[in-house]
This record gives C-alpha cells, sequence and structure tokens, in this order.
C-alpha cells in the first residue's frame, strides 16, 4: 500500500489503508496514460535535480525550500498560493467514518481513518503541492539542502513552533508550551526502528535510512545509507513525535516502551498530539471525535473552526444524517452516487476525471461572485465531486496455506471472478478493472498485459491438470493435499468486512461462480477490528483491502519476500519470488524513472503470471458535501478540506 503530517507520511508509504473508492473507464486509457507521462516527465526533471543542489538553498516557487520574504514569511507555505484570500474565519465540518478501532495512536495503527486525524493535528517537514505534485513545499522545514549524491538532507527547522498543550492521561502531568526541536524527528526515527513495536509498514521505508544526526535544537541531518529514489519524498515526509506523550520516562528501555505503548499505558493512545493545524479536543467511544483549530499554529491557519468525524456505520444512515442536516460530508457509494443523490438538492460539480479541476474551479468562482453580490448560487444544498485517486481492490489468496500455494489454481480462482459483472451490477460502470499493482493510470502500469478472461470452463480444465477432480460426485472438487491419502474438498472461507457496502454485493458473486466450478467459497463477515486482527495474524484464507498510496509507488512493503512471514505486515498473501525481490531492490536505487519504468512493468508482469491477488478493480474519490463550502477544488492530489472556508451567513447551516 500521502504529505501532511506523519499521516501523510505514512499513507503516501501504505499505502493505507485506508478503504476507499476509485473509478475509471476505459477508453479513457490514452488520455490517463499521456497525463501521467507528463507529470513523472516532470518528477523526472525534479529528481535529476536532486544532485544539483549541492548545499544551495532551495528558495524559488518550484522547489520551495527557503522562505525570506520579509512581508509574508508563509509565502511559499504549503499550498499558500491555494487559500482564498476573500476567506473568511468560522464554522465546522462533520463528516463520518464507518468505525473507530479506539487506538489513535498511527505508529502502530495505520487505519485510514487514524491518518486523517494525524493529518490534520500533526505536521511534516514538507509535503507536495496539491496543484502540482512534482513541486515539494515547506512546512515545518525552513529550509534544506540536497548534497551532490543525494544521500544527506540538511534540514533548517522554524523556530517558536509549538506543541499542543496536553495533560497525560497516565501520570496527569501537564504539558504546556513546548518547543518541537531536531530532538523530536530523531525520536520519531528511534520509535518506528524499535523492533518491539509492531510498525513494519513504515519501517519498511526507512530500512535504507542510516541515522538523523542532531547538529542544535534547529539544524538535522538525515543521512541515508543507499540511494532511493523516494529519499527526498521521505525525508521532507518527516514529522516529530511527542516524547513527552509517548516516552516521557527516558530510561525505561526499548522494551519497556514498546510494552507501555502497546499493553500497559494504552490510554496514551487515546488521544492525538501534534503541532499541526488542529487540536485533538475529545474522543467520545462509539460516537464522534472533535478537532479544534490551533489558535497558535504556526503556519497558515485553516478557516474552518472545528472537525467533528461521527462514528456511523452504514453508508445508508451515513446519507440520511446529511439530507438530514446532521453531517455536512461524506464519501459516497457507486448507488448512492448513481442513484440516490439525483435529486435537485444535489448538484453535480465534476463528474468528469479528466477536468475535475477545471470544473470545480469555474463552479467555485460562479458561486464566489455570486456571493460578493449577496445571493447563494443555486438551489441545491449539497455538490458531488468525482475525481481520480490511486488505488485498487482485490481479493488476496493467503499463499502460506497449501490450498493457495500453486500459482496455476490461483489462475483458475481468477477464472472463476466475473470482474466486468461485478464492475457492472455493483459499481455501476464507476470502475475499471485492472491487472496488477500499479493503477492504469500510472505510468509503471503494464498495459501490454491483458485480464485473464471469466471462464469456468478454463478454471475447470486448469484445476484438472493440477489433480483436483470430483472423486465422489458431490458437486465439489478434492485432491491429496497433504500426501496422506485423504482427499480434502476444495473449500475456503472468504473474510468479509460486516456492513460493506461491496463485499456484501460482489462476495455472493464470486461464490456463485467458484461453485460451477466445483468449489465451494463461504463468506464469514466480521467486525472491522475482529478483520483487522485476523487478517494481520494471517488468519484467513482470502480477504479483500483495498491498497492506496500517491504519484510514486515503491512495492517492496507489499511484495518483498522479507515482509511474508512478519505479523501485520503489509504483505498480505504471503508472496514470496526471488526475482520479484531483486527487481524491488535495483528499483529503489534507480534514480532514471525511465529504467525504473522498465523494472516496474517487469514486476507488473510478475505479479501477474503468479495471481497472489485477483485484482477486481480501480475506483475514483466519490464526494458530496454541504453547498456552504467555498473554495471546494479537485486538484491532482484530490481535495482538501483545509483549504475551504464557509461565509458567515452559512456559518449556522
Amino acid at each position: 500500500m500521502h504529505n501532511k503530517s506523519s499521516s501523510n507520511l505514512i499513507l503516501s508509504i501504505i499505502a493505507i489503508l485506508i478503504c476507499v473508492g476509485i473509478y475509471i473507464m476505459v477508453d479513457n486509457f490514452d488520455l490517463q496514460r499521456k497525463s501521467q507521462i507528463e507529470l513523472m516527465e516532470s518528477i523526472k526533471r525534479n529528481t535529476s535535480a536532486i544532485r544539483q543542489l549541492g548545499q544551495q538553498k532551495i528558495n524559488d516557487s518550484a522547489t520551495s525550500a527557503t522562505i525570506n520574504n520579509k512581508h509574508n514569511k508563509l509565502s511559499n507555505f504549503h499550498n499558500a498560493s491555494l487559500y482564498d484570500k476573500d476567506a473568511v474565519d468560522g464554522g465546522s465540518r462533520i463528516s463520518a467514518t464507518s468505525s473507530f478501532s479506539g487506538n489513535l495512536n498511527y505508529i502502530i495503527n495505520n487505519e485510514g481513518t487514524v491518518g486523517s486525524l494525524w493529518d490534520s493535528c500533526n505536521d511534516s517537514l514538507g509535503a507536495r503541492s496539491y496543484k502540482n505534485p512534482k513541486i515539494f513545499q515547506p512546512r515545518l522545514a525552513k529550509s534544506w539542502k540536497v548534497s551532490a549524491d543525494g544521500k544527506v538532507y540538511t534540514i533548517e527547522l522554524r523556530k517558536n513552533v509549538k506543541w499542543h498543550d496536553f495533560t497525560d492521561p497516565i501520570t496527569k502531568k501537564e504539558y504546556t508550551n513546548l518547543e518541537v526541536t531536531s530532538a523530536d524527528f530523531k525520536f520519531y526515527i528511534d520509535t518506528i526502528r524499535n523492533k518491539n513495536l509492531p510498525c513494519d509498514p513504515i519501517r519498511n521505508y526507512f530500512k535504507d535510512l542510516d541515522k538523523i544526526e542532531i547538529i542544535d535544537k534547529y539544524n538535522f541531518k538525515v543521512i541515508w545509507k543507499e540511494t532511493y529514489f523516494r529519499a527526498l519524498e521521505f525525508t521532507l515526509g518527516l514529522s516529530p513525535l511527542p516524547r513527552q506523550l509517548y516516552r516521557p520516562d527516558k530510561n525505561t528501555t526499548d522494551e519497556e516502551f514498546a510494552e507501555d505503548m502497546i499493553k500497559n499505558k494504552v490510554a496514551r493512545n487515546q488521544i492525538i498530539v501534534g503541532c499541526g493545524p488542529y487540536i485533538f479536543d475529545k474522543y467520545i467511544k462509539g460516537d464522534r471525535i472533535i478537532l479544534r483549530r490551533n489558535p497558535n499554529y504556526y503556519g497558515i491557519k485553516p478557516k474552518i473552526e472545528k472537525l467533528i468525524i461521527r462514528e456511523i456505520k452504514s453508508p445508508e444512515k451515513q446519507l440520511l444524517e446529511l439530507k438530514s442536516g446532521k453531517l455536512d460530508a461524506m464519501g459516497l457509494t457507486s448507488v448512492q452516487w448513481d442513484r440516490q443523490s439525483n435529486a435537485p438538492e444535489f448538484k453535480t460539480v465534476s463528474d468528469d476525471i479528466e477536468n475535475g479541476n477545471k470544473l470545480s474551479t469555474e463552479y467555485n468562482e460562479k458561486k464566489k461572485q455570486a456571493l460578493k453580490n449577496g445571493i447563494i448560487y443555486g438551489d441545491n444544498k449539497f455538490e458531488k465531486f468525482l475525481y481520480r485517486r490511486f488505488a485498487y481492490n482485490f481479493i488476496a489468496w493467503n499463499m502460506r496455506r497449501p490450498l493457495f500455494a500453486d500459482k496455476m489454481v490461483r489462475r483458475a480462482l481468477t477464472h472463476c471472478v466475473n470482474q466486468e459483472k461485478i464492475i457492472k451490477e455493483v459499481f455501476l460502470n464507476l470502475g475499471i478493472i485492472t491487472t496488477g499493482n500499479f493503477v492504469p493510470h500510472s505510468l509503471y502500469y503494464n498495459h501490454t498485459i491483458k485480464p485473464f478472461s471469466f471462464d469456468i470452463e478454463k478454471a475447470k480444465s486448469i484445476l484438472a491438470k493440477a489433480g483436483w477432480k470430483d472423486s465422489d460426485n458431490d458437486g465439489i472438487l478434492d485432491k491429496d493435499l497433504n500426501g496422506d491419502g485423504k482427499r480434502e474438498p476444495f473449500e475456503f472461507t472468504f473474510l468479509s468486512i460486516q456492513n460493506h457496502p461491496y463485499q456484501s454485493q460482489w462476495g455472493p458473486i464470486v461464490s456463485e461462480d467458484m461453485l460451477k466450478a466445483g468449489i465451494r467459497m463461504k463468506i464469514k463477515q466480521v467486525e472491522w477490528s475482529v478483520y483487522t486482527e485476523q487478517t494481520g495474524k494471517f488468519d484467513f484464507d482470502a480477504c479483500s483491502f483495498y491498497w492506496g498510496g500517491g504519484i510514486e509507488s515503491d512495492p517492496y512493503q507489499l511484495w518483498h519476500s522479507s515482509q511474508a512471514d512478519k505479523k501485520k505486515s503489509s504483505n498480505i498473501a504471503g508472496f514470496k519470488n526471488k526475482e520479484a525481490d531483486k527487481i524491488m531492490e535495483t528499483a529503489r536505487k534507480t534514480l532514471d524513472i525511465n529504467k525504473r519504468i522498465a523494472l516496474y512493468k517487469k514486476f507488473h508482469r510478475i505479479i501477474h503470471d503468479e495471481q497472489p491477488y485477483t485484482f477486481i478493480y480501480c475506483p475514483n474519490a466519490k464526494t458530496v458535501q454541504s453547498k456552504k463550502f467555498y473554495n471546494a477544488i479537485v486538484y491532482p492530489l484530490g481535495m482538501s478540506p483545509s483549504l475551504q472556508w464557509i461565509p458567515k451567513r452559512m456559518q449556522e447551516q
């Protein structure tokens, strides 16, 4: 499986977790590819420039490392040009999530909702511009310098950046007016390197990091052992971690510290302490989390004063709450987008993923012009936005189990999955079939690879050659899997998320088609917390996730053999392949974008051949929100609520 905070870093990494939609039409491939080529060529130029920076401070708008404008010290701050100069303070934004796990510590809990919370409460050194993703812009970093070989990054921090005040829920000690320093970044790295903590998904991306060397309170070096094509991104994605919350006693051993974080002092995982634009206010279990704007934020303050995230399990209930005015924003399911939000109260601002920025910008200008004339634009109550994201959905086969050890069996299983029917009937043609671990609009995607066909007879033929036959005429194939003379039926359990809007629909379709091939697929629905626990322990036959990421992607965490047997790792299928390992290891050190593209296209071919996943589709984000939000613009990296604002007359709506 990207950014604004430690979760920006991690969401960029994992590519998270996080659970989300993405849809693209097949006939848009050429346009998508052209757009992505232009984007990646820009990235190539940016990467090549790293080695030429030497000891110079980066002080132009394209690289945005040094801020020296005497009149406006935040003129080059992350996304500074995207804020609306006419915006006013005030109001709240109420969104929804299907569940809270209760653990708000993103170091050891990489759930998407937790990542979003850390996004709002903490900051990174820098992040990609939403408008021009090839550009990195500063946040906590005042400046940075890059060595000629691209391995050493010298960071200068802003001064007088303060941690949020808080009371330790364990000791009841109050912490106030503490400054963010170089030591807080070293503590972050020291923490994720603690082998006693279950944070392999994060740790893996820093395996080539040598150390953080503190120069003084506001200056430090990030030193990499090896060349890594994402070193700049991950260096600037570093966020500080508050030792005062997680490890106030410096005398504890690493083992004791980990035990406290995981087991003994978990009350500290019920709050979030950062230095970002919003302060964690309260967590009401089973109901909501409330964030309030940080009055002492060092950067450009968001205009919306309060963020409320409600726990509402079903999408149906979320839509009802939206219509009743008790919710301001939510992600729509395909059915909700296509059939349940077509009334006049809903206005589709953007349904063209190629022109989302143009359409949303033009619409926002109409709203603003009307507002200047004292008019609220349009008769609608809500606005809908469809835009591209980097993610895909799949069924993972647990290759640690004998039933799924044979790649020909996994291919046969894929032949039993009717992707076209699923996309048509479940996703209402709002998705696109994908064949591998890169999304079709990525430059790394290998378009010469065609999806395996839906073909029950071919599946039967493959399975017969693999030794499966119906020896007792009960309609289910069987085989002596263990060599003990006992024939085992071809049956398995698909672990599904309870109340999931899509799995509950396509799961039975797949099960029905599997039965036609002589395979019994049982479906077991469990709550999200149980689902993550079981999959984290690899206690499943088959399961399904969404993996998401950013404009760049490093598949190491998801596919390298070294991750296959680590509990809670992202190598959920237990995939091991020496050739794939070598490609991933080489690609990480390859700065030449064209050479890296060739490597990853070869890697894509291996994944397709091995079928550790049955890839289903790539979705798009489908967002609906109240019309009270202005400056709601779609950018290449999505939409950012932090850039939006609410006119005074609409703040009580």
